[in-house]
């Protein structure tokens, strides 16, 4: 039976058979002025199938996971698409520069070197993480790991390389849809001054929602939305969560009944990364310092995650970063043999504080900013947040490291103080 198209649907397929006519095969990003007013109809199985059939024989590709997503057209059975066609390149408004007062400065110390970031290195499973994102089913990918191996790091790196925007939403115990989905508020209206209801959308919302206009047209860019710490997400935001998860199509539909049923449709290339320091199942005895997550989520949460990476402290990573901002190789040296014993110690005799990468960061900065004092820089960053049951054995292992005693950085000789 043949195909019936309205008449603006006709309209399009003559006017895309004349562009492939006169440019022949060509790749158009999805606000390019060629395409956008098109682009609906495009979309449309029916459109396709009249552009592919005789005498058309025109191919039409959509593909709305790429960033920025794309529309091919070329004659089918030809050769691949040229270049992609020049377009205008999507740049966000700028927001007006508003001029503040600049705050005294204090002094620098002086004989204090400039601060150094490390070049940071990403896990070995970073391509695959990559891949499953801007996979076209729309993955859950879940990333797990102890605090301070380099979970949101990664995330920073991952949106930046996609050209997408961040949205970072820390989970708590104790978080309402206010700080999820949106709650309704009572504002005063602009005109009349009256009290008037509104929806308050919250960031899950506005996240599905980046790089679409307010009639729901792709514009720009999308956002990854990084849910940190979702184990500890509480339970009567589980259904509204496990409804966000779960995806049938290529773009999330997220309902909101505390907004009259409202549905909420997400651009075409959002996505979602679930971060925590445990899958979810609970704490074992070896992750017995992370008791927030020590409840464990539902199975049907659990069971809409595609894909696990399991993060880690990376010695090569530590190794490199330290050289990059300590600069001695035997401050380095002694470093290392801090972690490897502290992180021998925590193992066999259960201590709680993890040695983490991010701490060997702050250790760093510490050796550097009190002038390349290493006890100074150990008792400030490091034993100063340890549990009390902990400090001796830290430093008794600093001392095996460095060869220095902190006792005397730890009370002041002047004045008696009580604690």
């Amino acid at each position: 039976m043949a195909v019936k198209l309205s008449a603006s649907e006709e309209q399009v397929v003559q006017r895309v058979v004349e562009m492939v006519a006169s440019t022949g095969a060509a790749t158009y990003e999805w606000s390019h002025p060629e395409i956008k007013d098109i682009l609906d109809d495009l979309r449309k199985a029916r459109v396709r199938a009249v552009l592919s059939d005789s005498p058309n024989n025109v191919y039409v590709r959509v593909n709305p996971t790429v960033v920025p997503p794309t529309v091919s057209i070329g004659k089918v059975g030809a050769t691949a698409p040229a270049a992609a066609a020049p377009m205008p390149t999507f740049t966000a408004p700028k927001k007006p520069e508003v001029k503040k007062p600049e705050a005294p400065k204090a002094p620098a110390p002086k004989g204090i070197p400039a601060f150094k970031k490390h070049t940071y290195h990403p896990p070995v499973f970073h391509e695959d993480l990559v891949r499953s994102i801007t996979d076209s089913g729309s993955l859950i990918v879940c990333g797990v790991g102890p605090t301070g191996s380099g979970k949101t790091e990664h995330m920073r790196l991952v949106s930046a390389q996609l050209g997408m925007e961040l949205v970072l939403v820390n989970c708590r115990k104790d978080m309402d849809s206010a700080g999820f989905t949106g709650e309704k508020t009572v504002e005063p209206d602009a005109e009349t001054k009256a009290s008037v209801i509104k929806f308050l959308y919250g960031p899950v919302v506005r996240a599905m929602r980046t790089g679409m206009d307010k009639d729901g047209n792709e514009v720009g860019p999308p956002a990854l939305l990084v849910l940190d710490e979702f184990p500890i997400i509480p339970s009567w935001l589980g259904m509204t969560l496990n409804n966000l998860l779960e995806c049938t199509g290529q773009r999330r539909r997220l309902v909101l009944p505390e907004n009259g049923g409202e549905v909420v449709t997400a651009h075409s290339g959002f996505r979602i990364v679930l971060l925590g320091n445990t899958i979810g199942r609970g704490t074992t005895m070896a992750q017995a310092e992370y008791t927030a997550q020590g409840d464990s989520l539902d199975i049907s949460t659990l069971d809409r995650i595609s894909a696990i990476f399991n993060y880690g402290y990376s010695r090569r990573a530590e190794e490199n970063l330290l050289s990059e901002k300590i600069g001695d190789d035997r401050v380095v040296a002694k470093v290392l043999k801090l972690r490897d014993a502290v992180r021998a110690a925590r193992k066999q005799q259960g201590l709680r504080t993890p040695f983490s990468t991010r701490l060997l960061v702050s250790f760093a900065d510490g050796y550097r900013v009190f002038g390349g004092d290493a006890a100074k820089a150990f008792v400030y960053v490091v034993l100063n947040k340890l549990m009390p049951e902990e400090r001796s054995v830290y430093s008794e292992l600093f001392f095996q490291a460095f060869g220095q005693r902190t006792e005397m950085l730890t009370a002041s000789s002047e004045v008696d103080y009580d604690y």
